[in-house]
């Protein structure tokens, strides 16, 4: 039973940034530009968000380009991006005297024993 609960606590650990937090995309970054903010602005807002999910590629890097987005925005995207995909780690914690280690992002599942056996 306290297996079945860790699985529980640790889906909802996980999932929960998912719901509770929009991501913020390249149409975001169109938006900004259009609204008329400054680069320094837009450049802080993206440096702040948490949840993101950048399209760079060629074809996202000239619609950004062509929607007026600036190229010191556009890299500060690239640069972002870049580094979320390297930082993609995993954590660990004990339970139980085991210890699990789980990514930190993705879909995972945990396989638990029946302890009736």
């Amino acid at each position: 039973m306290k297996k079945i609960k860790l699985v529980l606590f640790v889906c909802l650990f996980v999932s929960t940034p998912l719901f509770s937090q929009n991501i913020f995309t390249n149409s975001d970054c169109i938006k900004l530009t259009k609204a008329g903010l400054s680069e320094d602005l837009i450049i802080n807002t993206l440096n702040s968000s948490e949840t993101f999910n950048f399209d760079t590629s060629i074809d996202a890097i000239i619609k950004l380009k062509d929607s007026g987005v600036s190229e010191k925005v556009i890299q500060t995207m690239m640069n972002k991006q870049e580094m979320s995909r390297k930082n993609i780690g995993s954590f660990s914690f004990d339970f139980n005297d085991i210890n699990y280690q789980l990514p930190n992002s993705g879909i995972f599942f945990l396989k638990t024993e029946n302890s009736s056996n």
